[in-house]
């Protein structure tokens, strides 16, 4: 039976969206051991945090973004947690909306009594320019920035 969100699991979901918008490394440790993280542009899964952290951490410990919440809905069953969210982030002047399906459950062994043991990550639609370029060099910088942002939001929180 859903029940309502316990109030320590926002605390936790805002304490991950903030690490996640600073690029702090510690935002790998809000992963369980053995999650499951399924990034943009990957056909397989990443088994366990420290795969997922040895090939993401470089790209998202790399630069600041601004995340926004466009549409979050929680749903708790027993110690668990799903949490159903389209977001915006917002990185080096490229904007990316991104659907997330993140699964969090009860660890009294987390400093915020809840960890991430499911994530999925869907990019809709293409990330596009903040502002639109006015010249054909800045068109070319936007695309390396799409392209590098591109393998960033395969994730986040």
């Amino acid at each position: 039976m859903a029940r309502r969100p316990d109030p320590s699991l926002y605390k936790a979901i805002e304490e991950a969206d903030r690490r996640w918008d600073r690029g702090n490394p510690s935002w790998f440790e809000l992963l369980a051991d053995d999650a499951v993280v399924y990034a943009i542009n990957q056909s397989q899964p990443f088994v366990g945090r420290s795969a997922y952290q040895e090939h993401f951490r470089p790209l998202l410990t790399g630069a600041k973004r601004k995340t926004t919440a466009l549409h979050r809905s929680i749903q708790v069953l027993e110690d668990s947690a799903v949490v159903a969210q389209t977001i915006q982030v917002v990185q080096t002047g490229v904007i990316a909306n991104i659907r997330h399906s993140v699964i969090w459950s009860r660890a009294e062994d987390s400093p915020l009594g809840w960890q991430i043991r499911h994530l999925h990550s869907a990019l809709i639609g293409s990330p596009s320019a903040v502002k639109m370029p006015s010249t054909a060099g800045a068109i070319r910088v936007l695309n390396e920035r799409i392209a590098t942002i591109a393998a960033v939001v395969g994730v986040a929180q």
